[in-house]
This record gives structure tokens, C-alpha cells and sequence, in this order.
């Protein structure tokens, strides 16, 4: 993984963790990214950046839609392939017949398709489906036990935890 890092075109800043707490990671780089934004921003107003967090850790899905409003492209990514780093939005997986039943399904509910793309991407990156749950909570707050209810034939296939 560093020797992909180091052989992407990305510009690699590595950090110290200062602080030994719980989470000490997660709130230097969050902070160390509204830095960086701020910065690129002043540099030169009219040339677009992107932004991504490479991890697996679904605690920075928060992060793209909270940018969104001050008109930055962040992605959380997982890993440095060409094809998803070049993405620009939430993309929803091939058209099938489960996919096509489960966006009809919640489209009754969210109106935004970034936010059931945000719900597909849950389904397929969470293995369990407290996973699902904890997940959908984190982004979708009050709509969380009616998006479950929704999704929830869709995901039996799961573990239960």
C-alpha cells in the first residue's frame, strides 16, 4: 500500500500523531484537511482541487457532504486504483434487478440520488448488518430506522453481527 502511495501523483504529506487519545488520528487529519482546503483555496480561486482520504474507515463518510457546501470535491476512497479515484460523485453499482427494486424502494424515502447512492455504498461495504445500521445512522440520523426498514430484505443475506 505505501509503495502505491508513493508511486500515485498524489501529493503525500505525512503527519505525526501528537496525541495519544482515542480517535487523536482521525481529528488531526479531519483538521489538518480544512487546512489544506483553506489553503488551495487561497492559492488560486478559478483551478478546481480534489481532495481524498484513502481508508476504509466509514467514520469519514461525513466528511464529502459536509465539504459539499463550501463548493469542495472530497472523496474517501479506499484504495488508489485510477477508476475510483477519478470519480466525481457517488456512482450507483450496474443497473440488476436487486439494485433497480432497492433504488425504487428508496426512492419512497430520500429524493437526492447521491443520498441512496450513499445507502448502496453502505450495503456493499458494510459485512454485517449491524454494520448497515451503524452506518446509516452515522450519515442519515432520524431516517435511519425507516431506511433499514426499507432496505432490510435487501440485506438479509448478511450476518446478523
Amino acid at each position: 500500500m505505501h509503495r502505491r502511495i508513493n508511486e500515485s501523483k498524489a501529493e503525500i504529506k505525512f503527519q505525526k500523531v501528537a496525541v495519544k487519545e482515542k480517535n487523536a488520528l482521525d481529528f488531526q487529519l479531519c483538521s489538518y484537511l480544512g487546512f489544506l482546503i483553506r489553503d488551495k483555496k487561497n492559492d488560486d480561486e478559478n483551478i478546481k482541487n480534489y481532495f481524498y482520504i484513502v481508508s476504509n474507515d466509514n467514520g469519514y463518510s461525513i466528511l464529502p457532504d459536509y465539504w459539499k457546501k463550501f463548493e469542495t470535491d472530497l472523496k474517501i476512497v479506499s484504495n488508489l486504483a485510477k477508476d475510483e479515484v477519478k470519480k466525481t460523485e457517488v456512482k450507483l453499482p450496474q443497473q440488476n434487478d436487486k439494485v433497480s427494486e432497492l433504488e425504487k424502494e428508496l426512492s419512497k424515502i430520500l429524493k437526492d440520488k447521491n443520498e441512496i447512492a450513499e445507502v448502496v455504498k453502505i450495503i456493499n461495504r458494510s459485512k454485517t448488518k449491524v454494520e448497515v445500521n451503524n452506518n446509516l445512522s452515522k450519515i442519515f440520523h432520524q431516517k435511519c430506522g425507516e431506511i433499514y426498514k426499507a432496505i432490510k430484505s435487501f440485506i438479509a443475506d448478511k450476518k446478523s453481527n
